[in-house]
């Protein structure tokens, strides 16, 4: 298992970084006439960050990753 220099196991990471980023926005105008005008704007965001695939360098006995749990040290 990897460690520090301090003494520090690391015992594993959040995984890949993940995005998206959505974007929409529009407007329309309509002038009646010289004088008068109806604008309606319109704007969606939408953004998400995440990781995904967190994995862990402690194991049970089947080979399996652990992710919670009490782990004894010496």
């Amino acid at each position: 298992m990897p460690q520090y220099a301090n003494g520090n196991y690391v015992i594993g990471g959040r995984g890949e970084k993940a995005f998206e980023n959505e974007n929409t926005k529009f407007a329309l105008r309509y002038d009646f006439d010289d004088t008068k005008s109806l604008t309606y704007n319109y704007m969606h965001i939408f953004y998400k960050y995440d990781y995904h695939n967190p994995f862990s360098y402690l194991r049970d006995n089947n080979g399996n990753e652990i992710f919670s749990g009490t782990v004894p040290t010496k």
